[in-house]
């Protein structure tokens, strides 16, 4: 029942694509379908289950890659702690470089949400948790979407 929406179907990942099966086939309405990991994803189902397009950027741990590779004297970073993680400014490199990046992306995802009307906000993947409690949807986790929508199809197979 989940119709893709890209010009090339066979161009659109995977994982993306397995994730909007599982909440198309939970939730049978719109959604936005955020996963967080090496990249960020965000993707769009209409009330009909017609995929309406998404966006991908690098994800938490991507982008401090990057600053760190492509800029003198930054030392490299995972953000994999939630120690010491706000929103407000930081008073050392390491905490101002993972803060930058949870507000770009947080900055991103309310942007992305706000810009249309579904009933559904879903987010999983591995950096989901972080940014979580800094957005200002209510925003369904499930850190498991894209086996789920595995299962789904595997399911529909039979």
């Amino acid at each position: 029942g989940l119709n893709n929406g890209y010009d090339l179907p066979k161009t659109l990942g995977i994982d993306r694509w397995l994730a909007m099966c599982h909440v198309w086939q939970t939730y049978h309405n719109s959604a936005i379908v955020v996963d967080v990991g090496s990249a960020l994803t965000v993707d769009y189902i209409d009330e009909e289950g017609n995929h309406q397009g998404g966006f991908i950027c690098p994800g938490p741990d991507t982008m401090l890659h990057s600053l760190s590779q492509d800029t003198a004297l930054l030392p490299k970073l995972m953000v994999n702690s939630h120690e010491n993680m706000s929103l407000n400014p930081a008073r050392n490199t390491e905490y101002a470089m993972s803060r930058g990046v949870v507000n770009t992306l947080v900055a991103l995802i309310d942007k992305l949400s706000s810009d249309v009307v579904v009933h559904y906000y879903v987010i999983s993947g591995g950096g989901a948790a972080l940014l979580l409690p800094y957005l200002k949807k209510d925003w369904k986790f499930i850190p498991d979407v894209v086996l789920r929508g595995l299962s789904c199809i595997a399911d529909e197979k039979g």
